[in-house]
């Protein structure tokens, strides 16, 4: 029998397709991850500190008060919580670059952390 398939076309040099889509990939989870460890860095330090002292925002010259500083000067459990924050947005930044079906309980790992920082918070007000 007579082969009258078409033969796939070569690759034109230094295009790599597939290579340049991993290569691709690679570079973008690589920044997924220094992201992640720059924020379970923060949460942790500021986790087994337990203290947290910073300012959030704003203009700290500014007249108005819609846009002036938050300051946060938080000590013990409230601190704990706020380091939290941190390793769980950590937790789902590092999920939302996976490419396996293991990304779905990392997700909801980091997920569940926020969710009881936010029980946490609601309960400190409301109780």
């Amino acid at each position: 029998m007579v082969d009258n398939s078409i033969p796939p076309l070569p690759a034109r040099r230094g295009e790599g397709r597939t290579e340049g889509r991993n290569l691709r990939a690679s570079q973008e989870f690589n920044g997924r991850l220094v992201g992640s460890v720059v924020l379970w860095a923060i949460g942790a330090w500021i986790t087994i500190t337990r203290h947290a002292k910073f300012g959030f925002g704003g203009d700290p010259d500014s007249a108005y008060k819609r846009t002036q500083v938050i300051h946060v000067d938080a000590h013990g459990l409230d601190a704990i919580v706020i380091g939290s924050i941190f390793l769980a947005l950590g937790i789902i930044n590092i999920a939302l670059g996976m490419r396996s079906q293991r990304r779905i309980p990392v997700f909801w790992c980091g997920a569940g952390l926020l969710l009881a920082t936010a029980v946490y918070g609601l309960a400190r007000v409301f109780v």
